[in-house]
């Protein structure tokens, strides 16, 4: 519990803002109407087995949001909790794990907040309370058997680089599936968040989406239509065309995005919620047949990375090349 059960920082919102303005240096969180939102919704994911998915464009305050303030703040709350927060790298979770060391050790933290830090254990990755909790930050490749949770935090499960990767994809959905999942103490009560971009339709958020029973909090870079957003007392209507952040990217820069982004711009910046349909290409999208249909269209598709074989001279007409291809 807090020292002063009536401080201002049990509300989420007011804590993301101090951690904001803690990291930097003094700088106020602005006024966009989704930081409320979103923080509204996220404080959502400290009730007992909340089951959580953030889907947010890049350079919106995801991890900020969704797992640094989220792992200080319910530590805060309850220093006993112990929080365990996977992502794609090591290099990332010590990042993570350094920043929510920070806050916990911050001045202005303790002063609202009973919660201290032991000095035996209190590496960047794996530090402990005085009161039995901690973090615990990992890549999600590595080793954590032993280690039992009451929070888990995914936050980036996969690397941008990775998003066609199918054998990567797979074996991350599995990991959290098998591994990751079981480091809870118990199921009913833990909470577990996905906190990243949607890379791919398969990739983890889209996994565990299919499977039900995970509060979906996604917002698109650009607004694709007309919505209001209602949370606690509060509401928000965003117009069609509405950016989040509308004061930090000029229309060029929009532009440069999508021109860059092309074609992930509709997963990357619009978590799948626009009006653009899916670019990629899956198996059950390809139906068999015993006969071609007549006049069907024919499509020949290389990989340039198989080794040549050679064969006889190619006919001239598409039906034959195909047989040929074929045989």
């Amino acid at each position: 519990m807090t020292e002063d059960p009536n401080s201002p920082l049990r509300n989420f919102e007011l804590f993301v803002r101090m951690v904001f303005r803690h990291e930097n240096d003094g700088r106020e969180l602005g006024d966009e109407p989704y930081v409320g939102f979103i923080c509204d919704r996220v404080q959502k994911a400290s009730e007992e087995g909340a089951r959580s998915v953030i889907n947010m464009p890049p350079r919106h305050l995801k991890t900020s949001i969704g797992t640094v303030s989220l792992s200080s703040w319910l530590l805060g709350l309850n220093p006993s909790e112990k929080i365990q927060i996977f992502t794609y790298s090591s290099q990332l979770a010590v990042d993570i794990g350094f920043r929510i060391r920070a806050v916990l050790r911050s001045s202005w933290f303790k002063r609202h907040f009973l919660t201290r830090l032991t000095s035996d254990r209190a590496s960047v990755t794996d530090f402990a309370t005085t009161a039995g909790g901690g973090v615990y930050a990992a890549s999600a490749s590595g080793s954590f058997i032993g280690r039992g949770a009451t929070v888990i935090i995914f936050d980036d499960p996969l690397d941008m680089d990775d998003a066609g990767n199918l054998e990567k994809r797979e074996k991350i959905n599995q990991r959290f599936d098998s591994a990751i999942m079981s480091r809870l103490n118990d199921s009913k009560i833990g909470r577990v968040v996905i906190n990243g971009h949607r890379l791919h339709e398969d990739d983890l958020s889209g996994h565990v989406l299919a499977t039900g029973g995970w509060d979906h909090i996604a917002l698109p870079f650009e607004a694709p239509r007309d919505q209001t957003y209602v949370f606690g007392a509060r509401s928000w209507y965003r117009k069609k065309g509405e950016l989040l952040r509308p004061n930090a990217f000029s229309q060029a820069e929009v532009n440069r995005i999508k021109l860059i982004i092309n074609p992930d711009y509709e997963a990357l910046y619009q978590q799948f919620l626009g009006e653009g349909h899916s670019i990629r290409i899956r198996r059950d999208q390809f139906g068999s047949f015993t006969y071609a249909p007549k006049d069907a269209p024919i499509v020949i598709s290389v990989d340039p990375g198989h080794m040549l074989v050679r064969r006889a001279p190619l006919s001239n007409s598409p039906r034959k090349i195909v047989g040929q291809l074929l045989s």
